[in-house]
């Protein structure tokens, strides 16, 4: 059972799309946790949409 769990999130000043969230694990020991930020996916989605509109207009255009 947890009784208090401290996370601390940091998001380093050279990458805005890291985020880190460090924890003590259930041995004591700290564990980090890195994942890509909101704003990291949101413009990872908008250049996968791009590329996608992209190849459908050269596809539509070439036929």
């Amino acid at each position: 059972m947890i009784k208090r769990l401290t996370v601390v999130k940091a998001t380093p000043p050279y990458s805005d799309n890291l985020e880190f969230y460090v924890f003590r694990s259930s041995d004591g020991r700290l564990d980090v946790r890195r994942r890509v930020s909101e704003e990291g996916r949101r413009k990872v989605f908008l250049a996968v949409a791009a590329v996608v509109a992209l190849v459908v207009l050269v596809l539509v255009l070439t036929h």
